[in-house]
């Protein structure tokens, strides 16, 4: 079985005429350090927060004192 890096086609392990698809180190170094980079940088960006509810909103029919 013939394996050739997925990424750049690099030649893994020679073989016969069946192909299967591997990655090579030079791509996982990159693919791994690029997916640190953005983790990183995803952890780095403050979250948008959702809009807090108005206090002074009223709900209807909560307006009036009820008697008890």
């Amino acid at each position: 079985m013939t394996v050739l890096c997925a990424w750049c086609g690099k030649l893994l392990k020679p073989g016969s005429e069946v192909v299967s698809h591997g990655i090579c180190e030079h791509c996982s170094w990159q693919v791994e350090r690029t997916l640190a980079k953005d983790m990183f940088r995803s952890r780095a960006i403050p979250r948008r927060r959702r809009p807090a509810l108005a206090a002074s909103a009223r709900l209807p029919g909560f307006d009036e004192h009820v008697a008890v």
